[in-house]
């Protein structure tokens, strides 16, 4: 009866976050000029668009490192191309099934198949993707330390350092053994969104790699860099669409709008991105179009490298 309790309650929240994907969009595109859109995808120029694609494919190879490091320190070897093929076709899932599913549960499924401890995978990919969210705050802060002087630079500073220390001060805390196992109980009995449970799994996962400091060094060095590719595929596709968009933009809010993205409030982020592009780029001076486009438009580039992850999911299975 719990089993089916549990069940229905996970059905729910995926039919709530889907609704509310779809009111959030639904609500901005009733709000913006849909001729106006369509007139600026009208005009997209080519090669900015190519060079973003490319950009796209600097992330995938950077974050298909950054995991086949994480892994080997478990003693798990998976050859660089063999794992890169897994990341592809994870992307390409993660356009159908929610992020949890699309991206962690599928690479760890494929790795696991290896004959590695399913345990053990899952570790690392929990790991990769905290750290990837570090590496997301660090390049915002560092990015934010050139505006210092500018009233921008002074609005997002406290907010970017702020949850740059409470998430260092987290995985220092979870690093540490036995620290937690007085709290494991009360830990476990937090339902909401599952964050017991995820908690616990992201401490058991820590552990793993608390002797492995230089490995989780060069994650978060790789997940900085991440970060700058995907704030070039951003400026890339403000290119293609002849927008004028401050340096200052691409460095900054991308970062924060990705933060903002991961609440789990929705699915994959949609609704709650394209809100967050009109908010912040609006203060660059961009319309509601104009934001709403650029956001589009950085979302078809992923969507478009992923489709490579189906062409080798196909191989794969043919």
């Amino acid at each position: 009866m719990s089993e089916m309790k549990e069940k229905t309650r996970s059905l729910l929240y995926l039919l709530i976050r889907i609704l509310a994907s779809a009111f959030l969009l639904g609500l901005l595109l009733w709000r913006v000029d849909l001729s106006n859109l369509a007139t600026l995808f009208a005009s997209v120029r080519p090669l900015p668009l190519v060079l973003g694609f490319l950009a796209w494919l600097g992330v995938l190879l950077l974050s298909n490192e950054r995991w086949r490091r994480l892994l080997s320190a478990q003693g798990i070897q998976v050859p660089f191309f063999r794992l890169l093929v897994i990341y592809m076709i994870s992307f390409f899932f993660n356009n159908f099934l929610p992020a949890a599913l699309g991206m962690d549960i599928t690479r760890a499924v494929y790795v696991t198949k290896e004959r590695a401890k399913g345990s053990e995978v899952f570790a690392s990919v929990l790991t990769e993707r905290v750290l990837g969210m570090l590496g997301l705050l660090i390049f915002a802060f560092v990015a934010l330390m050139f505006y210092m002087n500018t009233p921008e630079g002074r609005k997002f500073i406290l907010l970017i350092v702020g949850a740059t220390v409470i998430l260092i001060a987290v995985i220092g805390l979870f690093l540490k053994r036995g620290l937690l196992p007085g709290l494991r109980k009360r830990i476990g009995s937090i339902k909401v969104f599952g964050l017991g449970e995820r908690i616990k799994q992201f401490y058991q996962a820590m552990q793993l790699y608390r002797k492995r400091m230089p490995v989780v060094l060069w994650a978060i060095a790789l997940s900085v860099l991440v970060q700058g590719f995907l704030v070039i595929i951003n400026y890339f596709a403000g290119a293609s669409l002849g927008l004028s968009i401050p340096l200052f933009s691409h460095l900054v809010y991308v970062p924060i709008i990705s933060i903002v993205a991961m609440i789990p409030i929705s699915i994959n982020g949609i609704g709650v991105r394209e809100w967050g592009y009109v908010f912040l780029f609006g203060l660059t001076g961009l319309s509601s179009g104009e934001a709403l486009s650029l956001s589009l438009l950085f979302f078809a580039i992923g969507i478009a490298g992923s489709l490579t992850g189906g062409i080798a999911f196909l191989l794969k299975h043919r």
